[in-house]
């Protein structure tokens, strides 16, 4: 049913990215993407390029996307990288028919803790550190006000 609509949802996704300047994707409630990964942050991108790295990243989005299935609310979270992301449910009728994924930012004030423990877990992973770092430096920084307007 979600796909019926793809050409709304791009809109909606283009829009959001201006906003947010924040990765966003579409997926329905198989876990299947919707749309394609768009405004990916560089940092990200390293882990994707990896495929038993981005394997970790799609099983944070539907443990995600599980959590929503059975709340029909927005879940905050943070990937197994470290970062913030946020899934917010797509509701027709009262059910679930997909959700936005919007993500890889950090909170304010926890920038520093968060580097330290990231390269550390990522040491022995087939992984430019430096690089790992240098993207890292790049993230988008939010208040926890930003992101409550965000999720409404």
């Amino acid at each position: 049913m979600l796909r019926n609509f793809k050409e709304e949802l791009l809109l909606i996704q283009k829009d959001l990215i201006t906003l947010t300047n924040m990765g966003i994707v579409i997926i329905d409630i198989e876990g299947e993407y919707i749309t394609e990964k768009t405004n990916y942050s560089g940092f990200c991108k390293l882990f994707r390029k990896s495929s038993n790295l981005s394997l970790l990243c799609e099983k944070c989005d539907l443990k995600a996307l599980n959590k929503v299935l059975l709340s029909r609310t927005p879940y905050i979270y943070k990937c197994h990288s470290g970062l913030i992301d946020v899934i917010i449910p797509i509701l027709y009728e009262g059910e679930v028919i997909g959700a936005f994924l919007i993500g890889q930012f950090l909170i304010e004030n926890n920038r520093d803790f968060e580097v330290e423990r990231i390269l550390k877990e990522n040491s022995e992973k087939n992984i430019d550190l430096k690089l790992l770092q240098e993207k890292y430096q790049e993230l988008t920084v939010i208040s926890l006000e930003k992101l409550e307007s965000i999720i409404r």
